[in-house]
């Protein structure tokens, strides 16, 4: 008979995990390590051209990247040149007598600024284009040559396949064309996602470089939005000092013409005072305007009366600016012919204008 008893009392070895040595030892293999070579090789070719695009899109996102950068340190050397510029302009609106020389020096300098930093934009442009050209030439090679390493795997796996198809085509003839139109339906499908790869590899880099011209090209424009400013404040700044010399031009001839207004009418009074003295003249000078005499033809009957007299003050203290004809009574001076020649008034001669006009001096005495 059969004995019963409890698992206790009869305890059987509980199941252990496979180790590497026991896995080995006993004929087993990972599933990676038991497939065959050329699968193997085939893996490991499309894990190297995943991660060689993966580098590659690396690479060209740092390029990206280090344009940008470039490009915001030249945007930001425009800015610094534009606020030299603005305070150029406080300056000489603030300060007027500025030097000409350090004007023209300070202007010489952000000319000189600016073409760097075009000098600096071009040179960025041509270094975008040869690393995209260098992209370009590096990228098609290793994509030509990983394709050319997966056509020559397939190759050999085909090659395998056929040695086998000829050394079993006597046992397993169904079996084996079976196997080789699975092979080829794989082979179209791993041309298949290999051709999509590569689309798509093409397609984000056409994408990418869109975007990176499209960025160039904002940037130009803002770049030329920066030049016009530029020229519109040194246009200013011109303008400006264009208007502060012709100032300070017309001041010069005011002080000019003051100056020698003054003396002409120095010379005038100067020549008043001498005539002054002389018997048969009439002598009048102030507010502004001279009057030259001729001589005045008297009689010795009779001294003018004081209404004659009076009468000849007021016409020639009160010119009406043309030619008089001064009809005396009897007694007195034949008429004087004035000729009234008038003078512009500066701020400073105005007070002796209003001065009491000199009185009328008779030929009888």
């Amino acid at each position: 008979m059969r004995e019963w008893t409890l698992p206790e009392m009869n305890p059987r070895p509980l199941p252990t995990l496979p180790t590497a040595t026991g896995v080995l030892r006993r004929g087993r293999l990972p599933i990676i390590l038991a497939a065959p070579p050329c699968t193997v090789l085939l893996l490991l070719v499309l894990l190297l051209l995943v991660l060689l695009v993966l580098l590659l899109l690396v690479l060209l996102v740092l390029l990206v990247l280090l344009l940008l950068v470039l490009v915001l340190v030249l945007v930001l050397l425009l800015l610094l040149v534009l606020l030299v510029l603005l305070l150029l302009v406080l300056l000489v609106l603030l300060v007027p007598p500025v030097p000409v020389l350090l004007l023209l020096v300070l202007l010489l300098l952000v000319v000189l600024v600016l073409l760097v930093l075009v000098l600096l934009l071009l040179v960025l442009l041509v270094l975008v284009l040869l690393l995209l050209v260098l992209l370009l030439l590096v990228l098609v090679p290793v994509l030509l040559v990983l394709l050319l390493l997966v056509l020559l795997v397939l190759l050999v796996l085909l090659l395998v396949l056929l040695v086998l198809l000829v050394l079993l085509v006597l046992l397993v003839l169904v079996l084996l064309v079976l196997l080789v139109l699975v092979l080829l339906v794989l082979l179209v499908l791993v041309l298949l996602v290999l051709l999509v790869l590569v689309l798509l590899v093409l397609v984000l880099l056409v994408l990418l470089l869109l975007l990176l011209l499209l960025l160039l090209l904002l940037l130009l424009l803002l770049l030329l939005l920066l030049l016009l400013l530029l020229l519109l404040l040194l246009l200013l700044l011109l303008l400006l000092l264009f208007t502060t010399s012709l100032q300070d031009a017309e001041g010069r001839d005011d002080v000019m013409e003051t100056w020698i207004r003054k003396r002409k009418l120095a010379e005038s009074e100067e020549g008043l005072l001498q005539s002054f003295s002389s018997p048969g003249h009439v002598i009048t000078e102030k507010g502004g305007a001279r009057w030259k005499e001729e001589e005045v033809g008297c009689t010795l009957e009779g001294s003018g009366t004081p209404e004659a007299v009076a009468e000849t003050e007021e016409r020639i203290a009160n010119p009406r600016g043309k030619t008089e004809h001064l009809h005396l009574p009897e007694g007195t001076c034949r008429a004087a012919y004035i000729e009234q020649e008038r003078w512009l008034l500066t701020p400073e001669e105005l007070p002796a204008a209003t001065q009491p006009q000199p009185q009328l001096i008779s030929a009888d005495t």
